[in-house]
């Protein structure tokens, strides 16, 4: 299997974290607009914004944590020539955890499925090690 096809979910996952941002920074600004939000109370603090804009945020930063774990284990993918079938599918299964996770923690919120989201992105990822692992040591 090619490079590019574990490439494909790395950069369908940038396009994720770049949405969120556009989002976000839309979502900023209409609050500003609208005078929901004052700048001096955001200056200093996130805690002067909406509900709406902090939810965003909060999943902003929830895409700078968890998925640079994905990013080093695709480069150990790439650069040990090790890259298959299953770690393209486990790559794709990230990316939707993650895509699942946005959509949960910036509508309704529901903390029991975000988590559960969460947890299935983690267990893709440990699954992800371990293939890398077995496909180093052991198959050499």
């Amino acid at each position: 299997m090619s490079n590019a096809a574990l490439m494909a979910p790395v950069f369908a996952m940038i396009a994720l974290t770049f949405f969120i941002i556009l989002k976000m920074g839309i979502q900023r600004m209409n609050a500003i607009k609208s005078r929901t939000v004052r700048i001096k109370d955001i200056a200093l603090s996130e805690q002067g914004w909406t509900d709406d804009v902090k939810k965003i945020s909060n999943s902003y930063a929830s895409q700078m944590q968890l998925p640079l774990v994905f990013y080093i284990v695709v480069g150990f993918f790439v650069l040990l020539g090790k890259v298959d079938l299953a770690a393209v599918v486990l790559a794709w299964a990230f990316v939707l955890t993650r895509a699942v996770h946005f959509f949960i923690h910036t509508s309704s919120n529901h903390v029991p499925k975000r988590f559960m989201a969460f947890l299935f992105g983690i267990i893709v990822l440990i699954a992800m090690w371990i293939w890398l692992a077995f496909r180093v040591y052991v198959l050499g």
